[in-house]
């Protein structure tokens, strides 16, 4: 929440009623556990070492290693730039929302200039940005120059998938003649997520793949900024994420599940190359993107309580819930073994762990303890199986 002092509280334990005590105090009060600590430590070394400098009982040594520190940098260039398209496209933003998003851009950028990577100038609003749109397309093109920096990570084989709409599915998927009509055909458009693993899904999350150096003139020509791209054949919402034609390989491999969208992305239209990831490497993804989400919904289960930001706003509500099945899903990968689930299956583990994932009602009192309620699930669950984690420093030599 922007323009208020962050305290960061260190807990034995977190319960609904410890989150509501730390949400009436001034200014955004954040509370950990040490087993949470420990997984920021490893996997988010730029948020421990913050911590670290006002608990210096914790120690800050991990700050000296380069490759946790670069695998977060990826991490977060992907997970934090993911959001941008969906912000343009269906105006889903606001100055506090915008803000963080060039917060989260200079942070990186920090980072970047802590390893030595080559990097954009920081983010600086000046006048001349007439519109938060403006904002979010300069944002956007700082969040493609970071991946193009970003490590690409050791040698691993690809594998192209091409086209495979099916003719009884031409009119489920006639969004991508739109997408050619406003983009041109120089593109590659693939489905991602519950569309693709489950009969029950919300929207279509879209990547939509253009020419190296495109992607502003992209959203001029194809008018895309304000557009609300909505599926003629049921009416549901097309979430995109435009990437360049030399980065799609390395943005999916930066992706929580790499192989998960290997086996389960469908190229609507052109051909992708796909990286081919070892199952160590796809675990520490997932627990990477997991604890940059979990960062997300415990800061969210104070500063909702503060201005009542959740009201009116079922996708954000979403996206914090959401949360739950990102842990689901990384528990039965080191569990279990990387394989593709639905969101039911992920949905069924968590009911059978005393867990369920919440839904959205016009009642601002009710989204706040949700959220809460999903923060306490979280933490529960770091603590019961992820304690003592370590970051798996091989996959990335």
């Amino acid at each position: 929440m922007s323009g208020q002092a962050y305290t960061t509280h260190v807990a034995q334990a977190i319960d609904v009623k410890y989150l509501r005590q730390l949400a009436d105090r001034p200014g955004m009060n954040v509370p950990w556990t040490t087993t949470e600590l420990g997984l920021l430590a490893q996997y988010a070394p730029s948020t421990f070492k913050r911590i670290a400098e006002a608990h210096p009982e914790f120690g800050s040594e991990v700050i000296d290693i380069d490759d946790p520190l670069a695998f977060q940098a990826g991490s977060e260039v992907v997970g934090k730039g993911g959001t941008i398209d969906t912000a343009l496209v269906h105006t889903r933003r606001t100055a506090n929302s915008v803000g963080s998003k060039i917060h989260n851009a200079n942070r990186i950028i920090s980072i970047y200039e802590a390893l030595g990577f080559q990097h954009p100038d920081h983010i600086s609003i000046v006048d001349g940005m007439s519109s938060l749109d403006e904002v979010l397309l300069y944002a956007k093109d700082a969040f493609t120059a970071l991946l193009r920096s970003a490590p690409a990570g050791p040698a691993v084989e690809t594998m192209r998938k091409e086209a495979d709409i099916l003719p009884r599915e031409l009119a489920q998927f006639s969004f991508v003649d739109d997408l050619r009509r406003r983009l041109g055909d120089d593109i590659a458009v693939a489905l991602f997520g519950s569309a693709t693993t489950s009969p029950d899904f919300d929207d279509y999350d879209i990547f939509v793949v253009v020419p190296d150096g495109t992607i502003g003139a992209m959203y001029q020509t194809g008018d895309l900024v304000g557009a609300r791209l909505a599926n003629p054949f049921d009416g549901k919402s097309i979430g995109i994420n435009m990437i360049e034609q030399s980065q799609f390989t390395k943005y999916v491999r930066w992706q929580h599940n790499p192989l998960s969208l290997l086996e389960s992305c469908r190229v609507l239209y052109g051909s992708l190359d796909f990286p081919v990831v070892s199952e160590e490497e796809n675990r520490e993804h997932g627990i990477a993107h997991m604890m940059l989400r979990v960062k997300s919904l415990r800061s969210a289960a104070i500063w909702t309580a503060h201005d009542g930001a959740l009201a009116g706003k079922p996708p954000l509500f979403a996206y914090f819930q959401k949360t739950l099945r990102f842990l689901a899903e990384e528990v039965l990968n080191s569990e279990e073994g990387h394989r593709v689930r639905s969101k039911d299956e992920l949905s069924a583990f968590l009911r059978k762990l005393g867990w369920e994932e919440l839904q959205y009602v016009p009642n601002n009192t009710a989204l706040v303890e949700a959220t809460q309620l999903a923060t306490v699930a979280s933490s529960r669950l770091l603590d019961r199986f992820f304690r003592g984690k370590q970051f798996d420093q091989e996959v990335l030599h």
